[in-house]
């Protein structure tokens, strides 16, 4: 009878090792999250400067601005810098003045910012409609709408990001 030969036992061994300390290391750090950590989901969002303004003279850049702000401190989300964005509409030739993107210019520039969705928004008075485009198709995943006042301070737009 042939004795078997097991040449990397003790890499074998080691790994086995470390995995179980790794795995007994993880128990009280899981157990030490909290349940709004847990169930909090990071995405990697852009917002596109909006389009139109507010009868307070509130402009589509700055109102974007601060629903960016506000999707970022809500702390579910990774929103990218507004220049970063501007550059990379500029770079990829993309028109988002009416609040909107074509499928195919949605799905290029969530490839080149590498970001799950990107949002646009339209301003019509004290009404603003946001978008949300998908980075997987492009497409359109979800449009809301909501009365705004014509100063839409920051704390209104935390109110949207919700």
């Amino acid at each position: 009878m042939e004795r078997m030969r097991f040449p990397n036992i003790r890499a074998a061994l080691s790994a086995v090792t470390c995995l179980a300390m790794a795995l007994a290391g993880a128990g009280p750090a899981a157990a030490a999250m909290s349940s709004e950590e847990r169930e909090a989901t990071f995405w990697r969002v852009a917002v596109v400067d909006f389009a139109g303004r507010t009868p307070g003279k509130v402009d589509g850049a700055t109102a974007g601005v601060r629903v960016a702000a506000s999707l970022r401190n809500s702390k579910r989300f990774h929103v990218i810098d507004p220049r970063t964005i501007r550059g990379a509409l500029k770079k990829l030739k993309i028109e988002a003045k009416n609040g909107q993107l074509e499928e195919g210019d949605a799905k290029r520039l969530c490839k080149e910012l590498r970001v799950d969705g990107v949002f646009t928004g339209r301003i019509d008075g004290t009404n603003l409609t946001l978008s949300l485009y998908s980075a997987s198709s492009g497409r359109l995943f979800s449009r809301y709408r909501f009365s705004i006042t014509a100063q839409f301070p920051l704390n209104e737009a935390a109110g949207v990001a919700k």
